[in-house]
């Protein structure tokens, strides 16, 4: 293969998913082909844009791909743009050595067409930083050749479902209840100083019209303002039915609510025969000490959160000291 004889799209096409189910499917023989609704789901309603590169031969073949979702991050009152990188891959036509070579132009093409330093947040800034949630040996190969870093470990906690009986605080449970209007206002006053934010726009792309997922709303209010949410779904262990945690958000100072959301977890889980509930986040959450503190037990996974600044106001060690993630910031939720 000549490079030379190589070109750039950003169009989305029948070859280009084709490719892409060929790629997976090498990998994992379980792959389920993507639907029409899922396709349009993940690049085109995506708030934050979802702009990606193919490469291909003249003949128009698929040899790489490299795309990202595009999502906002908070870093200490600046709100910087993100891209997690999804659906990444090499032709499954092409022989090893040329499927790397591949896939490390289609990436260094996206970058720089894509990331840099950009204003304040504008979904068609730059992505400040890139990231994502690889296996160790998919992020061996961005490590050798992108410049990926490590940033945090990716630990699954769990518990059993308590109970009934367990205290509900003061707060007032509403389930699939619609988004607070205040949410947006009370996460940018009580969120880490680094996370990823979360506004209605996000929410309802994420939770509410991706096709063919089921998602459970959990929202706590205290005299009629937001104190802190949940997001689950259900996810099959064995012949066990877990509820999974996909998105949780509880402010650091106010333990009632902390207390609460747990007691209002335990009850959906009891309304849905769950037999234990499980989340995801990395080793360096403010709430991993206080999760353990309430009955939940970390393990390590074989994923971990990996990613390369391109803003000095996002620098790889202030993001593996201080960012705060959720399965919600992942593929996998």
């Amino acid at each position: 293969m000549r490079w030379a004889d190589t070109r750039r799209t950003s169009n989305r096409d029948g070859v280009l998913e084709e490719a892409f189910d060929a790629a997976f499917r090498a990998l994992d023989p379980g792959h389920a082909r993507r639907t029409p609704l899922e396709w349009e789901w993940r690049t085109e309603r995506v708030p934050g844009g979802a702009p990606f590169v193919t490469l291909r031969d003249e003949a128009g073949e698929v040899l790489a791909h490299y795309g990202a979702l595009g999502q906002s991050v908070r870093v200490h009152g600046q709100l910087l743009r993100a891209g997690q990188a999804v659906d990444t891959f090499a032709g499954a036509q092409l022989a090893p050595r040329a499927r790397a070579a591949a896939f490390q132009a289609a990436c260094e093409a996206f970058m720089e067409e894509h990331c840099g330093v950009g204003e304040e947040g504008a979904s068609g800034d730059p992505f400040a930083f890139c990231f994502g949630f690889p296996v160790r040996p998919a992020w061996r190969l961005g490590r050798a050749g992108l410049g990926y870093s490590v940033l945090q470990e990716f630990l699954q906690l769990t518990r059993p479902v308590a109970e009934a009986g367990t205290a509900r605080w003061d707060l007032d449970l509403a389930l699939d209840a619609p988004w607070p209007a205040d949410l947006e206002d009370h996460f940018a006053r009580e969120a880490p100083a680094v996370a990823f934010d979360r506004g209605p726009a996000f929410l309802s792309w994420r939770f509410e019209s991706r096709p063919g997922v089921a998602y459970t709303r959990v929202l706590l209010s205290r005299g009629g303002a937001c104190a802190a949410w949940a997001v689950l779904r259900e996810r099959q262990e064995g012949a066990a039915r877990v509820g999974l945690l996909v998105d949780r958000f509880v402010p650091l100072r106010d333990e009632d609510a902390g207390w609460a959301l747990e007691a209002a977890l335990d009850d959906c889980a009891r309304a849905r025969g769950w037999s234990a509930l499980a989340l995801a986040l990395g080793d360096a959450d403010p709430e991993l000490t206080r999760l353990q503190q309430r009955g939940w037990r970390p393990a390590p996974t074989p994923y971990a959160l990996v990613g390369r600044s391109f803003d000095a106001r996002a620098d790889e060690d202030l993001l593996a000291r201080e960012l705060r993630w959720t399965l919600a910031d992942t593929d996998l939720a």
